[in-house]
């Protein structure tokens, strides 16, 4: 299960287990075992119903593939660092898209395209004007991701940021997108996760 930005100073969300193993302080960092005895993720953080204090029975751990990573990078290295696309994405509903008469019915909003990163010299566009549906804003007008690298993600931002984790600073990806009604093939270099 995905915990955006849980326990994470840096604004990054990240894929996390959620579980009901009792974790609580001083003991994150063991592992997470399944049933079969299998390591499955590193215990990392707990939800304490903002007191700080406590467990409420709610605990997360980073998935052991992603430790097998940054491990990895470490020992080569001495570092670890992350692909970064630099865009804030939302997902597209289905009444979004006949609502704002979208050109697609599934894919990711670009909202935001960070300057100086490799969306932003690829020429992604970010949207330009927030709406409110059902209680949801959205920012509309930008460019909107169909597919990476033909891979189709319907509206699955995490999937797409699973995608992106699976690379390294100065892989290319190729973007498939619809600027407006157009659709089109953009290049990016994937940089450095801040």
């Amino acid at each position: 299960m995905r915990s955006p930005g849980s326990g994470n100073s840096n604004g990054f969300p990240i894929a996390a287990i959620q579980t009901d193993a009792a974790i609580n302080h001083g003991n994150s960092g063991g592992p997470l075992l399944n049933s079969l005895g299998q390591v499955v993720g590193v215990n990392s953080q707990i939800e304490t119903g903002g007191t700080g204090q406590g467990n409420v029975g709610i605990g997360f751990a980073i998935q052991s593939n992603t430790v097998k990573q940054v491990v990895a990078q470490i020992i080569k290295t001495g570092k670890a660092s992350r692909a970064y696309l630099g865009v804030e994405i939302e997902p597209i509903t289905s009444g979004l898209a006949i609502q704002f008469r979208l050109p697609v019915k599934q894919g990711l909003l670009i909202a935001k395209v960070t300057p100086g990163t490799g969306a932003a010299k690829a020429g992604l566009k970010a949207g330009t004007h927030q709406v409110i549906l059902s209680g949801a804003d959205y920012t509309l007008g930008g460019d909107i991701i169909v597919a990476v690298d033909g891979k189709h993600f319907g509206s699955s931002s995490g999937k797409l940021e699973d995608f992106i984790a699976g690379h390294k600073p100065g892989d290319k990806i190729s973007l498939e997108i619809y600027r407006g009604n157009k659709q089109m093939t953009v290049s990016v270099t994937l940089g450095n996760r801040p």
